[in-house]
């Protein structure tokens, strides 16, 4: 079943077996509030709560069994806002806003934390990595705090964790024509440069992981839309022989 409101500039994510799908930009080029969701095994839509104000360009996360929702393009300026859905109860909060507005940036989850890194604020390519601890949220503690940043600014690119490690791929950026693909670990708050799967300007891509594997899939090549789906494998196993 086709998705019922055409937009772009969205991401989407998967809670309790249901696709969720916030905001994004309309044909009049300005963003909307609408929430739909799709449930695969009918195959069909329904709308859930509008967000509280209009939404695109923003980076979204599913963690724990809720939505997290962080800045965006409000249809006058990029903000820091910082959400969360209760998909259960249908409802959505206001959180800690992020240290900095943006939108286009990345966002994945590691050991319990979520990481917002890169993005674009109106001027700049940010280099931010921020990490968001949900379990703070409501304390006297903050729930932000600010890992190592990225090399250089970006924005639209994927991003997905796999093993405890945060992977990064492509993207915009003030000059540089195309992006080294990078990996962050946590434990070690380090950026890594890793494999590069293509030698020409991507962006705008969705990135999945499944198991030890991401997927790259569509995007943007220079100017171009691609029907690119390349696949990355982290993590290979080898098996020694022993001699008796």
């Amino acid at each position: 079943a086709s998705k019922p409101t055409p937009v772009t500039d969205i991401q989407a994510a998967v809670a309790g077996g249901k696709i969720y799908v916030p905001g994004g930009r309309l044909s009049n080029g300005q963003p909307t509030d609408i929430l739909e969701i799709y449930n695969p095994r009918e195959d069909n839509w329904v709308t859930g709560a509008s967000l509280p104000l209009p939404l695109s360009a923003y980076t979204l996360v599913a963690f724990e069994g809720d939505l997290y929702l962080f800045g965006g393009w409000n249809g006058t300026e990029y903000t820091n806002l910082s959400l969360r859905y209760d998909p259960g109860q249908d409802e959505w909060h206001f959180l800690t806003p992020m240290p900095e507005a943006r939108g286009f940036a990345g966002a994945a989850h590691v050991g319990g934390k979520i990481y917002v890194v890169g993005g674009y604020d109106g001027t700049m390519f940010l280099t931010n990595n921020d990490i968001y601890s949900p379990e703070l949220e409501e304390t006297a503690q903050p729930p932000w705090k600010t890992g190592a940043p990225l090399p250089e600014g970006r924005s639209a690119m994927g991003i997905a964790s796999v093993v405890d490690n945060l992977y990064l791929i492509g993207g915009e950026g003030p000059s540089i024509e195309f992006f080294t693909q990078m990996k962050y670990s946590p434990s070690t708050d380090a950026w890594e440069i890793t494999t590069n799967p293509l030698a020409e300007p991507w962006a705008y891509m969705g990135v999945v992981p499944l198991s030890t594997t991401l997927y790259a899939l569509g995007g943007k090549l220079g100017n171009q839309p691609t029907e690119r789906n390349l696949v990355y494998q982290v993590i290979f196993s080898i098996s020694i022989p022993i001699a008796p």
